[in-house]
Parts: structure tokens; sequence; C-alpha cells
């Protein structure tokens, strides 16, 4: 059962995480506005002649799939592992969990995954600078911005995590 402190810590975990979140999405509308904006200045200025985008678009194509599953798989593996906490963070009161312990893990879990993710819209942007079409910009950016909201940071998640830990049960993550 989640403790009084355990929902705060939780509540300013979430906080910091859809931070994050939003940034994340936010980079990504700002590289849309610099494309709109300067896209052919940057396209004339990082277009050298000799790239293959073609042969760069299909295989960041095939990195794009193989992030979308490794993304899903590491944050899976990443709140499925029993974190370990050292003697100097283990909780004193009988029946609370280590706030710290189940924060830190669950948010490295999102963030990794959402770093995958934004990388995504970033392999948009470098085709679009190396003279690639607007369309396949926006179709990396909107992948991107899919996989964001995809593994965004559930408060759900998160207390059913916590809960397990403190519980004992199986921490087998939903997502």
């Amino acid at each position: 059962m989640l403790g009084e402190n355990d929902r705060a810590a939780i509540a300013q975990g979430m906080r910091t995480l859809w931070i994050i979140w939003g940034a994340m999405m936010g980079s990504l509308v700002l590289y849309v506005f610099i494309c709109y904006q300067w896209g052919d200045e940057l396209r004339q200025a990082g277009s050298p002649a000799a790239v293959p985008v073609g042969t760069m678009r299909t295989l960041f194509f095939g990195i794009t799939v193989f992030i979308l599953a490794a993304a899903r798989l590491i944050r899976k593996f990443m709140l499925a592992r029993r974190p370990e906490a050292p003697a100097v963070m283990t909780s004193t009161a009988p029946g609370s969990g280590n706030p710290s312990l189940f924060l830190a893990t669950y948010s490295t879990a999102v963030i990794v995954s959402l770093a995958l993710s934004e990388s995504i819209g970033i392999f948009g942007l470098v085709l679009f600078v190396l003279g690639d079409s607007l369309q396949v910009f926006r179709l990396f950016v909107a992948i991107s911005v899919a996989a964001l909201y995809f593994f965004r940071p559930r408060r759900e998640e998160l207390g059913a995590y916590a809960a397990a830990l403190i519980d004992g049960g199986d921490v087998t993550p939903e997502v």
C-alpha cells in the first residue's frame, strides 16, 4: 500500500517527467518551425552533392523500426526488474517503499524510451537538411510524435510499479 510520502513523491516525479516530455514535444515543434521558416537556406547549406539521400532514407526507416521495438523492450525490461537499493537508501518504516528508488527506475525507463523516440524526428531533420522532401521530414516527425505519445509517463503505471515494489508483488509493466 502506498503511503502519503510515496504519493507525494509520485506526484513530484510525474511533474518532472511531464516537463521532460513536454520539452521533447516542444523540440519537435521547433524542428518543424525551423524547417518551414528556414528550410531552403538549410538545404542549400547542408546538401553536399554526393550524399545518397535515398539510401540514407531507407537506412533511417530501418533504424526507426528497430528504435521503436528497442524502446518498448528496454522500457519493459527496466520496469520488470526489481531494483536493489543500497543500504543507505533503504526505508526504515515497515510497509513503506523507497520513493527515490522506484522513481529513479521508472524515470530512467521513461527518459530512455522518450529519448529514443525523439531521435526519430532528428532523422527526419537530417534527411531534410540533406535534400530530402518535406513529406519525408513530416513522416519522421509524425512517427516521433506518436512514439512520444505512446511512451509518455503515466501516473497509473508509476503507481502500479511503486505498489508492486512496496508490496513485494510482480513488477511486470503494462506497456
